[in-house]
């Protein structure tokens, strides 16, 4: 029966009575002291790539800033494109709208019209 056991919990990777030179029992540990010293290293090493590697926490938040600031200024492109958009369509069909343009814009004058140009005084 004790040899039974001893072969049970070989095969299973756990711990096996080995005796001593003294021929005192003493527990084998096998295989779980150099286990741990690699897993605990990986898994820290995994922690800190997940949070600083190429494709990392600390990147993701990055993507996310830059994605957020580019919906604002695609927001902001929308109601420009409109504006002018509005702009078009007055400019084809309201002639009084056309004449305001044309005279603010390029600087032309209605017939009859005196032009005043101030001058500013240099100190």
């Amino acid at each position: 029966m004790g040899k039974l056991k001893r072969l049970y919990l070989r095969d299973r990777a756990l711990a096996v009575s080995v005796r001593n030179n003294t021929g005192q029992q003493v527990k084998n540990t096998g295989l779980k002291r150099p286990f741990w010293f690699i897993i605990i290293p990986v898994l820290f090493l995994l922690a800190v790539w997940s949070v600083i590697g190429p494709f990392g926490i600390w990147k993701l938040e990055k993507i996310k800033t830059a994605r957020d600031q580019l919906k604002i200024e695609n927001e902001d492109k929308i109601k420009t494109n409109a504006q002018m958009e509005q702009d078009i369509n007055k400019l084809k069909s309201d002639q009084n709208y056309q004449k305001q343009i044309i005279r603010r814009d390029l600087g032309y004058v209605k017939n009859g019209e005196i032009v005043y140009k101030f001058i500013k005084n240099k100190k």
